[in-house]
């Protein structure tokens, strides 16, 4: 085997977030390579293009990259619309306020009280989030001050309130279809059945602006990001995956890639799952989680597709069943599931359309990291040198999410790293 290349930093995954991590480490003077995972893409499937003028840590991130005016030339038009369907109605969640209460009034006569109510919330909560979401507290919060700093900020926003008293989401049963839909397009499914919680009133806060098009999606804007890494002095490699993790003494020694290739570094970021992580060490590192849904591929020709499926779409194949989100990507539809497999001739009748590729998802619920539960597994840790990234460490906040973990993976990461040449 070849002698061991070294960095000050491997970033494994070729994510947004990844890519985002390595980036903030380069533009900081550390020596970066990013390598590809093997569940690269995983997480992603069906994660909407939300929070791209809304979330104040992309516009910080983007700033610090210099990627401000590149993005903007790639932002097609404004904010798009979400079309919806439910057994009984199909509508669109304007960006628009004014457009949006004429829309879901037209579509909820029977319930514009709960309408006003429930939107009033989603506004309250899920927008008074910034100040912990915005990049400016220290996550995890090492030393006194710093968890100090972190309670109090917990303490001072208008979400608080739900962890000590559950708020139903609605008490209307149509508005609780409605809730259900959209948060099975923001990629929280799974939290339709409890109480409002924040990150879940966060994402439906940005997906009520809308969903951004930006020019070859989410894979445009990465490679934005991985140009800004490579002319920052980082590198990213793009066919030798890792495929193994040397461990001693809960620190990572050397990672090992295809070819043969031998990497070590100080500071290991991850942008992977649990079940990637377990297997790349060797050994159950953390409790594998339970398989709780599935992803599969439809073919169904674009001309054949309901209308707004240039947007996330969710349905309810039936009164009462568990939502499922569909995305178009590479000429096909994703559908992700929880439960008995959709009836395609809900969404697109009239045609042949089967499900392709079925293979599984993990979604589990929100973690204990934080009291409102926002980030499911902690950003440093368990290894001792190890970082995460990306949406395993927080889901369902569209790129809100990808920027806030890779921003404090690269916080996390130069504290740990040896070489902290700043600008």
């Amino acid at each position: 085997m070849s002698t061991a290349e070294h960095y000050d930093v491997v970033v494994v995954g070729r994510s947004l977030a990844a890519l985002l991590a390595a980036a903030l480490l380069a533009r900081r003077k550390l020596r970066v390579r990013a390598l590809p995972c093997p569940s690269d893409g995983l997480d992603e499937v069906g994660e909407p293009l939300f929070g791209l003028k809304t979330a104040p840590i992309v516009q910080r991130v983007l700033e610090e990259l210099g990627l401000v005016h590149a993005v903007r030339t790639k932002v097609d038009g404004g904010p798009d619309p979400v079309a919806v369907a439910l057994p009984d109605r199909r509508f669109t969640l304007e960006p628009e306020l004014t457009a949006r209460g004429r829309e879901l009034g037209r579509a909820f006569p029977e319930a514009r009280a709960g309408l006003l109510g429930l939107f009033g919330r989603i506004e309250g909560y899920g927008g008074g989030l910034d100040a912990l979401l915005g990049g400016d507290l220290e996550l995890p919060a090492e030393g006194i001050a710093a968890r100090i700093a972190l309670r109090r900020a917990f303490a001072g926003v208008p979400a608080h309130q739900l962890g000590a008293h559950p708020i139903p989401w609605a008490e209307d049963e149509s508005l609780r279809a409605l809730v259900s839909a959209l948060l099975a397009v923001a990629g929280r499914a799974d939290e339709a059945r409890g109480s409002m919680n924040a990150a879940g009133a966060r994402a439906l806060w940005h997906l009520a602006h809308g969903v951004d098009r930006i020019r070859g999606g989410r894979a445009g804007l990465a490679e934005l990001v991985e140009e800004k890494l490579r002319a920052h002095g980082g590198d990213a490699e793009l066919r030798r995956p890792v495929v193994g993790f040397e461990v001693k003494r809960r620190r990572i020694t050397a990672l090992l890639a295809a070819g043969e290739r031998r990497y070590t570094a100080e500071v290991v970021v991850f942008a992977g799952d649990d079940t990637t992580l377990n297997r790349l060490v060797g050994e159950p590192l953390v409790r594998a989680p339970v398989v709780s849904a599935q992803v599969a591929r439809a073919a169904v020709p674009p001309e054949l597709r309901p209308g707004g499926l240039r947007d996330p779409c969710a349905w309810l194949p039936s009164p009462g069943a568990p939502p499922c989100l569909v995305r178009p990507e590479n000429g096909d539809l994703w559908l992700t599931w929880s439960g008995a497999p959709p009836c395609l001739e809900t969404l697109v009748p009239f045609t042949d359309a089967r499900l392709l590729d079925i293979a599984p998802r993990v979604l589990p619920g929100p973690g204990s990291v934080d009291p409102l539960g926002l980030f499911r597994v902690p950003v440093r840790g368990p290894l001792r040198n190890l970082v995460r990234t990306g949406a395993w460490v927080v889901r369902g906040l569209g790129l809100e999410g990808d920027f806030l973990t890779a921003w404090h993976a690269a916080q996390v990461a130069a504290r740990l790293a040896p070489r902290r040449r700043f600008r």
